[in-house]
């Protein structure tokens, strides 16, 4: 006998959303021309074209003397989430920590001062005459030059360096992803979504799940 499977329909986990168009956006979704994305899939997006950064003035966390040690080899990688990024130190002295924050919250990686740090963002802080001290803050941004980025969605991929690893929406219906980006709709802000219905990539870990779940949240998409 022949069995067949019911997928997941086009908003099936749908709860609530914002009045009008604002949770929804028409979007382009990127894949290998063969392989279909089922609705209520978990989306990461990705920024297409070359990043610049840019060091900003650090400033101290808790008032007074803000360390002095020069910031050099400051580059962004393709992909690199567009935005005000975030270097905290944690840990003071010579060979002390910064935490590396991206736009949305999350932590892209620990920097160990005077080594260089390779994540999304390349950067070297190097210790100085005034240590940098707890609370420090050295603030960068990566952009995008108008007309040469286009934000693409793909499958959300825990394991993924290009931005897919950072949860970004919920795919409205099925759709076959293209290298160019197939047009498709996702909800991508404001909105309340069935936790049981969204699809989850099949090896993702339950700290992964919930890193991922944080990052949609801070979109004002909430699981429920």
């Amino acid at each position: 006998m022949t069995t067949l499977t019911e997928t997941v329909h086009a908003t099936e986990g749908f709860i609530s959303e914002a009045p009008g168009d604002r949770s929804r956006e028409a979007i382009l979704l990127t894949g290998d021309n063969s392989t279909t994305v089922v609705g209520s899939s978990i989306l990461g997006a990705v920024e297409t074209g070359t990043p610049t950064l840019t060091v900003g003035t650090p400033f101290s966390g808790v008032g007074g003397t803000v360390g002095n040690g020069a910031i050099s080899a400051a580059s962004a990688d393709a992909g690199a989430m567009a935005g005000d990024w975030t270097l905290r130190c944690t840990v003071t002295g010579a060979t002390g920590k910064f935490q590396v924050i991206k736009p949305d919250g999350s932590t892209d990686g620990i920097l160990t001062i005077g080594s260089a740090y390779n994540g999304s963002i390349n950067i070297t802080v190097a210790d100085g005459s005034n240590d940098w001290l707890v609370g420090d803050t050295i603030p960068v941004t990566v952009s995008y030059l108008d007309g040469e980025s286009v934000l693409k969605y793909e499958a959300y991929d825990q394991d993924g360096t290009d931005g897919s690893q950072i949860a970004a929406g919920i795919l409205y219906g099925p759709v076959v992803g293209t290298t160019a980006g197939a047009p498709a709709v996702a909800f991508v802000r404001d909105c309340e979504y069935n936790a049981d219905i969204v699809v989850w990539p099949s090896d993702i870990t339950a700290d992964e799940k919930a890193l991922a779940i944080g990052q949609l949240k801070a979109r004002g998409i909430i699981l429920r």
